[in-house]
């Protein structure tokens, strides 16, 4: 399975890049970040018309986040899981997409260590190790990975802390 993450900075600015992409690379996967639409604006039937089925979880103008599938979308949950305190942010979303437990962070770089923000990125990797089984050392994340969606300025062949396999990522 081939799941992709694009920070996109404004979805509704860069659709027909998005759209003419998947229609591309047909990954079955999208994870995107910076949305920054609210959920009555996210654009479903563009992705529908292209057989995805699409979940979103946006504020507006800031921040926004969204899953794109084309092997289902199921177990969508908006924020952190249950149990955790919600940011008051839309910065994560979590679905199963074709059996596997996919995240779509977003979470702002270039912060102070001390910086809230920074808080949100430990804070999000502790929701994908709940949500997807995050492996219990780097041998089993290097056999078994879970699949989180960052947008921190990270490279996905290079991204251990997320534990991505160089496979899921592809050039565009």
């Amino acid at each position: 399975m081939r799941i992709v993450t694009w920070n996109v900075n404004s979805l509704k600015a860069r659709l027909p890049r998005v759209t003419e992409w998947i229609d591309e690379v047909r990954p079955e996967v999208l994870c995107l970040q910076e949305t920054k639409m609210a959920d009555e604006a996210f654009p479903a039937l563009d992705f529908e018309a292209l057989g995805y089925t699409g979940a979103h979880f946006g504020q507006g103008r800031w921040n926004g986040v969204a899953i794109i599938s084309r092997v289902g979308l199921d177990d969508v949950v908006a924020n952190f899981a249950p149990g955790i305190e919600p940011d008051t942010e839309a910065r994560i979303i979590t679905a199963t997409c074709g059996g596997v437990r996919v995240s779509s962070v977003y979470v702002p770089n270039g912060r102070a260590v001390d910086d809230p923000h920074y808080f949100f990125f430990r804070t999000s990797r502790l929701v994908c190790r709940k949500e997807n089984a995050w492996p219990s050392s780097p041998e089993t994340a290097r056999a078994n990975p879970p699949c989180c969606g960052p947008s921190a300025g990270r490279s996905l062949q290079t991204a251990d802390a997320w534990c991505f396999r160089p496979e899921f990522a592809t050039a565009t």
